[in-house]
């Protein structure tokens, strides 16, 4: 009577039929035979596999092999055992199916040999001979992120400008734009034409869309004694982000009511 033990190990495996359809798996097959002779020629054998799975998790597996002599199998464990003609196939239990990531699956067989008792070769699991390239899980469509609004950020929003001269807020973008946004001030219908603003269009870039740029409004110098107001409209365009515009309201401080009381005093 004799032993040999022999281990034989299968590498990478792809597409495991069982597996979800984006899954990336591949696998190791370890086999192990503990040898003996019954008589001259004649023997059996018991043999212990192993199932890696080094690939995404697995529900179920079935592992095939052909025995390349005459050997016939006689019992087996811990998975369901067929032969039809050299071809073996195991498939999992209930309870052994699952495999994740680096799991393994032991089971076994006895048979018996005559002649001699070589080694088999060319382990499938699911269809899929081991040791070919594992498929790559495909790459998964992106969830559409929605771009949040941001808007024109004026500061302050209320601006007291002196008759004759100006006053100044500054502006600049909430949001970082993907590319160059166009930042347009206009006066509102009905405003007082004794105040305008400058300039009427800013420039912001994806590096300087946090950096405030001015905008002076100016009052005219006029003959009478009324302030006046006007509201400016600041709306951007371009850069990929949908911008809130955003309001400047402006007062006029007419310098004739001023004289005028200044002069009532002098005159007692």
């Amino acid at each position: 009577m004799w032993a040999a033990v022999i281990t034989l190990c299968a590498g990478a495996m792809t597409g495991l039929a069982q597996s979800p359809a984006s899954a990336a798996v591949a696998c190791d097959v370890a086999y192990t035979s503990t040898d003996w002779t019954s008589g001259p020629g004649q023997g059996g054998f018991s043999a212990a596999v192993t199932i890696r799975n080094t690939g995404d998790p697995i529900s179920a597996w079935s592992l095939t092999f052909a025995f390349p002599g005459s050997q016939r199998l006689t019992q087996g464990w811990a998975a369901n055992w067929t032969q039809s003609g050299a071809g073996v196939t195991a498939t999992n239990m209930p309870w052994n199916g699952a495999l994740g990531t680096n799991a393994t699956a032991g089971l076994g067989f006895n048979g018996t040999w005559t002649g001699s008792n070589p080694k088999p070769a060319g382990f499938k699991v699911n269809g899929v001979t081991c040791g070919g390239t594992p498929s790559p899980s495909p790459s998964p469509t992106p969830t559409p992120t929605l771009q949040p609004d941001g808007y024109v950020a004026v500061t302050p929003t209320s601006l007291a400008v002196p008759e004759g001269g100006s006053a100044t807020a500054g502006v600049k973008l909430s949001l970082r734009p993907n590319s160059n946004v166009t930042v347009t001030v206009t006066k509102t219908s009905g405003g007082d034409a004794d105040l305008s603003a400058s300039p009427t269009t800013l420039t912001f870039t994806p590096a300087t869309w946090n950096i405030a740029q001015n905008v002076a409004v100016s009052a005219a110098q006029d003959a009478d004694n009324a302030g006046g107001a006007a509201r400016f409209t600041l709306s951007a365009t371009g850069g990929g982000v949908f911008y809130f515009s955003s309001s400047l309201n402006a007062t006029e401080a007419d310098d004739e009511a001023a004289r005028r009381v200044t002069a009532l005093d002098q005159n007692g």
